[in-house]
């Protein structure tokens, strides 16, 4: 997209900024605020209320700088949340876990909030504009600053310090605000769209898995004849099938995977797959590559075709079908890995009945 430039320009003296226009400044950010780096609430969720002032904790605030709608908000006590309540044009800044995460604080767009430890706040003083600031933490010229001056520990953390010395190209007030205001508009428009494509991707999603629950439960003749399958969430089935158990069409036990930390990136070890390397699709994610050593992954290495099923927390269900394709691999502890009998069944089909909704209702139940 291109921008109308400034008259002049000058070296910023900053390698990450490079030119800035002439007339700008460089600047820190807790120069331009009135209140800067305030540590919120340390509470511990013993001592949560059922109502009052919602506390807003770092997990609360999505890539966007919005506040999630998860209905999984918690609430503090007024008397607690004192000193802690927020204002328009409060910016909070996640310091652990998820550094950098940010989040403008309108109270029009939310009711009466506090926040939590984790977070700091950071109030500009009347000369400059919050929106404007808020935009910056967006960049990556903030971004790089946090790498720069990141502490890597248990948890990676920066503390509000840094943060406060983080430095900024400044503008005027006016050119501040005609930047967050322009920004506001297309950012809005590129939400448009993103949401328009979540809801498309949605629905493609539903399309896909009622696909398969048709195919692996009706079959593909639409004329053979049907009888009731037996089973009140899978309804007829085709008059030669049978309704049999998984377990009947195994071959072996199944087997839990290697109780190991993944410490490991070395692409010519054994790929260890853990439940958060299989995406929605039921395909490895490149980004998440861990390995383990051979003599460590050797009782646990998988064979084409074998399936995997997540067995622990939110993401129980969930499988993946193997393929040698992907190279050695074996799992890791929170998966179960199932080997179909090939005498009597397809292992994809059996995969792919875990991708329908009939598979989804059983393990809901």
């Amino acid at each position: 997209m291109d921008y109308k430039r400034y008259e002049k320009y000058r070296d910023s003296g900053v390698e990450w900024f490079g030119e800035i226009p002439q007339h700008w400044n460089i600047t820190k950010v807790k120069y331009i605020c009135s209140e800067s780096a305030v540590y919120g609430l340390n509470e511990t969720a013993d001592n949560y209320e059922d109502d009052g002032v919602r506390l807003i904790r770092t997990t609360d605030i999505n890539e966007f700088g919005n506040l999630d709608d998860k209905n999984n908000d918690v609430f503090i006590s007024k008397e607690k949340a004192k000193g802690y309540i927020l204002k328009t044009g409060d910016i909070l800044l996640s310091r652990s876990g998820s550094l950098g995460l940010s989040l403008y604080f309108d109270e029009e767009k939310y009711d009466k909030c506090s926040y939590a430890s984790y977070l700091v706040k950071f109030r500009t003083n009347r000369f400059n504009c919050p929106r404007y600031l808020f935009y910056f933490t967006k960049s990556d010229s903030f971004y790089h600053q946090i790498q720069i001056g990141l502490v890597s520990s248990t948890i990676s953390n920066f503390n509000g310090q840094k943060y406060a010395n983080i430095k900024l190209p400044l503008p005027s007030y006016f050119e501040q605000a005609s930047i967050a205001n322009f920004l506001d508009e297309k950012t809005a428009e590129i939400d448009s769209l993103i949401a328009d494509k979540e809801k498309l991707i949605q629905f493609l999603q539903e399309k896909r898995q009622a696909l398969i629950s048709e195919a692996v439960t009706k079959g593909l003749d639409p004329s053979v004849p049907m009888k009731d399958s037996g089973v009140e969430w899978i309804g007829e089935i085709p008059e030669h099938w049978e309704i049999i158990k998984l377990k009947y069409l195994k071959k072996g036990a199944l087997m839990y995977g290697a109780n190991e930390a993944s410490e490991s990136s070395d692409p010519e070890l054994p790929r260890y797959i853990r439940i958060t390397d299989i995406d929605n699709n039921g395909n490895l994610r490149e980004d998440t590559f861990k390995s383990l050593p051979m003599e460590l992954a050797k009782p646990y290495l998988l064979k084409d075709e074998d399936i995997l099923f997540a067995r622990s927390g939110a993401t129980v269900g969930k499988t993946f079908i193997y393929s040698e394709t992907y190279g050695n691999a074996c799992f890791a502890g929170y998966l179960i890995k199932y080997e179909a009998n090939k005498d009597k069944v397809l292992p994809k089909y059996v995969y792919y009945y875990t991708l329908s909704r009939f598979y989804e209702l059983l393990y809901f139940k």
